[in-house]
């Protein structure tokens, strides 16, 4: 990941000539701002709820410094911020926005057409360089040399990686992991706020593998189960799965049929706040009588 800090000045703000800004803020840009929508092709005339590239040098300079004053003072808050990302790029408004509006057509497998991927969410896109390495990320940012990303009460400067992308394509793994990062956002969204962006793109990390597990051993597919799964493993115990009460479980929503109309979250509100416990105690104790090499302690033996 890239470089933090806690303020936002006016060389690294001047140094990102281009801001994406979600639709959500739109209306709060002046209208005589030069603006160009960010519209993939599938869209067609169905824009409104699509971001827009700001040209920030084509600004007046008091406008501009109101505008750095009020996000430097939204991300100091933990606010969302008017702006998603700041990006530093030569290329003219246009030829960018036409990038940044292709990467933003995902294409699923089974899919009648593609999906918006809102890879200019900061939270989501602080996760990307995990997730798509970095001739993914060339793939991505394409003419923009760096993003600055608001998040976590600071910004995060990423430049884009020294790496070739002509051969790079998006993978199934690629698209699964995509996939999983509403249910990863979602849950990590509930949790206290990050200290800052590395703790954010670490919590993401451990979220991911929990969402990934709940989905290839124990088959769960809906969104309200995966984020009840992980959360369940954050509040309770990494491994909770693995307890015999709950393995019990899950195992009944395995070889369950449609008409028991069972699901994950049924099963789990089975187990009493007491009975949560006992299984983050039992899973505790069970880590705490091995030894580093996973071999029962002398003096534990039965």
């Amino acid at each position: 990941m890239g470089d933090f800090s806690d303020n936002l000045d006016h060389r690294c703000f001047d140094s990102h000539r281009y801001a994406v800004v979600d639709a959500v803020w739109r209306e709060d840009l002046p209208s005589h701002w030069p603006l160009t929508v960010i519209a993939p092709a599938f869209l067609e005339a169905d824009t409104d709820r699509c971001p827009v590239l700001l040209d920030l040098q084509a600004v007046a300079l008091d406008e501009r410094d109101e505008l750095m004053e009020r996000l430097a003072q939204q991300v100091q808050d933990r606010e969302d911020a008017l702006c998603s990302l700041l990006l530093a790029s030569d290329r003219e408004h246009q030829a960018l926005a036409d990038h940044l509006a292709q990467r933003m057509a995902l294409k699923l497998a089974g899919a009648s057409q593609p999906q918006q991927f809102r890879f200019f969410d900061p939270g989501t896109f602080l996760q990307l360089p995990r997730l798509l390495g970095p001739a993914g990320m060339v793939w991505l940012l394409g003419p923009a040399h760096a993003a600055l990303v608001p998040w976590a009460g600071g910004w995060t400067r990423y430049p884009r990686p020294d790496s070739q992308a002509h051969c790079f394509s998006l993978t199934a793994d690629h698209l699964a992991a995509l996939s999983r990062m509403g249910v990863v956002n979602r849950v990590a969204l509930q949790m206290e706020p990050p200290a800052d962006a590395a703790e954010w793109t670490a919590r993401c990390t451990v979220l991911d593998a929990l969402v990934q597990r709940a989905m290839e051993a124990h088959g769960l597919r809906l969104q309200a189960d995966l984020v009840a799964f992980a959360q369940d493993a954050m509040t309770h115990h990494p491994a909770f799965d693995s307890h015999p009460q709950v393995a019990a479980l899950l195992q009944s929503l395995r070889t369950a049929t449609p008409e028991d109309e069972l699901d994950y979250r049924e099963l789990r509100s089975r187990i009493s706040p007491a009975e949560w416990q006992t299984i983050a105690a039992d899973l505790q104790s069970s880590v705490s009588t091995r030894s580093p090499l996973g071999h029962p302690k002398e003096g534990n033996r039965t």
